[in-house]
């Protein structure tokens, strides 16, 4: 089947673009050839794409050039109609060449895309915040690695490069590092789950110096870390509940350590709430095996129902027993200070979106800067926005039937969000995700499982907020700007769980016992 993708002023088609006005955005990309008064091509290495302007009134969606006259300079157009054959489609990577050229022309007209199949519609991102990618050479050079460009403006395979990565974290290693979170004092916290299995025990390492060398570290906790805005505290996860994620711990930087104890009897994804020492956290979920596995702390019992928590938690806590209530409650804001919670998002509002099917719980949260907007996947087919002041979801997307979401980035200024992890992209691109976080609806998708054969665990983004690195299971890193121009280099050797940003470094981790410092 044809991939169809019409360009225009949506939803209605009104207010179209003068012929004057097509001509000079579509003669001014040096990509496409001009065919005819109507109609453009776009052509390389197999890549093939056409491209023909809309009359605007047009009933059939299609322009009939040879069945009408000439346009005269000032005949308005209502969209530009984008076509894609069945064997183009299937040229490797050459689904990113066709997002971004029509982001480009969506870009350079104003207008929006529509996919004539789907009806999922993309909103290019706002011209002010896309710049290219960090410049690399283009020879290569001793001590260079290359960069392979996804790139509509580049012939198939065309390679730029980098330095070498730098090993560092070298010292103290660990199994199974998990999360990475660069401090704004030059600190590092890297984390790690200790192992595969649910008996090896996680834990943090705070390194610092250009070599990132270990100077504290903390066991037993560790497999997430999110600090606190004035870096004087982290939240991290504690003791795993029959295998899964459970507990929350907060620990102090200086010097690393808990405080207090036991764990908090919530659990992971949490956030903090900005300007205060309050913290968002999910509620435990229902035990629903009909019995516990020795490997693990039995269940507690709290209200008639086993959680997924232990009792050590649920009672050094008395003040939270009312919130471990699943049935109710998704996500609850715990204030240590006053020693008080109050409900966030309930499971009657994210029934609404999420269904109300027994296990759905949230599996992937980020925050807007100013904490009023939580944006939420149940690890499934679907990302959420709920507005904490008006206690309502106020937009989904949905993903697609094989999408399973593994990470959501919020990029710096709160205007665009990443969602990405696994789909078969088959037929179309599900696998990764960037959305406009004010209404939900698409800057671009794009094929990352379709191109590379493998899952998305991490996305990070620059601290600029231009461009976002994703880090894939065989160890690919994938940088990609907000107009969709990406480019691939081999990051890690095995799969990589966790990227940040330290100054003018990029640091990778994950299944290699150590971190790779690429520059900038």
């Amino acid at each position: 089947m044809n991939e169809e993708v019409f360009i225009g002023r949506l939803p209605s088609g009104a207010e179209g673009k003068t012929l004057r006005e097509c001509e000079d955005a579509l003669d001014g990309v040096p990509e496409l050839e001009r065919l005819s008064e109507r109609v453009w091509r776009y052509e390389s290495g197999g890549r093939e794409m056409k491209i023909e302007l809309i009359p605007e009134g047009s009933a059939s969606g299609k322009a009939r050039v040879e069945q009408q006259a000439s346009p005269e300079p000032n005949s308005f157009f209502g969209a530009l109609h984008t076509e894609v054959s069945e064997d183009a489609l299937r040229v490797r990577e050459a689904g990113w060449a066709y997002m971004q050229l029509r982001l480009k022309l969506a870009g350079l007209l104003g207008l929006e895309l529509q996919d004539a199949r789907t009806g999922e519609r993309y909103r290019p991102a706002d011209p002010a915040d896309v710049e290219p990618l960090p410049a690399l050479s283009a020879a290569v050079g001793k001590g260079t690695v290359p960069a392979k460009l996804l790139s509509g403006t580049h012939a198939v395979g065309t390679e730029h490069y980098r330095p070498k990565a730098k090993m560092i974290a070298k010292d103290q290693p660990r199994s199974s590092y998990s999360a990475l979170v660069a401090l704004g004092d030059g600190r590092v916290l890297h984390g790690y789950k200790g192992g595969p299995y649910v008996s090896d025990v996680p834990g943090i390492q705070l390194r610092e110096g250009d070599a990132l060398d270990c100077r504290e570290e903390l066991t037993g906790t560790g497999r997430a870390i999110v600090p606190r805005a004035d870096g004087e505290a982290i939240l991290t996860d504690g003791p795993l509940s029959q295998g899964r994620r459970a507990h929350a711990v907060v620990c102090g930087l200086s010097p690393l350590g808990l405080r207090g104890e036991p764990p908090l009897p919530l659990s992971p994804p949490f956030v903090w709430v900005p300007d205060t020492e309050a913290f968002l956290a999910a509620v435990p979920r229902k035990n629903t095996s009909e019995r516990d596995f020795p490997h693990s702390p039995p269940s507690a019992e709290v209200g008639g129902e086993r959680l997924l928590i232990s009792d050590e938690a649920v009672d050094g806590h008395p003040w939270l027993r009312g919130a471990l209530d699943p049935s109710r409650y998704l996500l609850v804001e715990a204030d240590l200070r006053s020693r008080s919670w109050r409900p966030a998002i309930g499971r009657e509002e994210y029934a609404e979106i999420f269904g109300s099917y027994e296990g759905s719980a949230i599996e992937e949260l980020a925050q807007s800067p100013d904490g009023r907007r939580l944006y939420v996947s149940d690890g499934y087919q679907k990302v959420a926005c709920f507005d904490r002041a008006e206690s309502a979801f106020v937009w989904s997307a949905n993903l697609g039937e094989s999408a399973r979401v593994y990470d959501l980035a919020l990029s710096p200024c709160g205007k665009y969000l990443a969602a990405v992890g696994l789909a078969d992209d088959d037929g179309r691109a599900e696998s990764l995700s960037l959305l406009h976080a004010d209404r939900g609806d698409f800057v671009y998708r794009l094929p990352t499982y379709g191109t590379f054969r493998s899952f998305a665990y991490t996305a990070s983004w620059h601290p600029n907020g231009r461009y976002l690195a994703v880090g894939l299971a065989n160890g690919t890193v994938i940088e990609i700007g907000l107009d969709g121009e990406a480019r691939h280099f081999a990051g890690l050797k095995g799969g990589i769980t966790a990227i940040c940003f330290q100054q003018e470094r990029m640091l990778v981790t994950g299944a290699e016992k150590a971190v790779r410092a690429w520059s900038l």
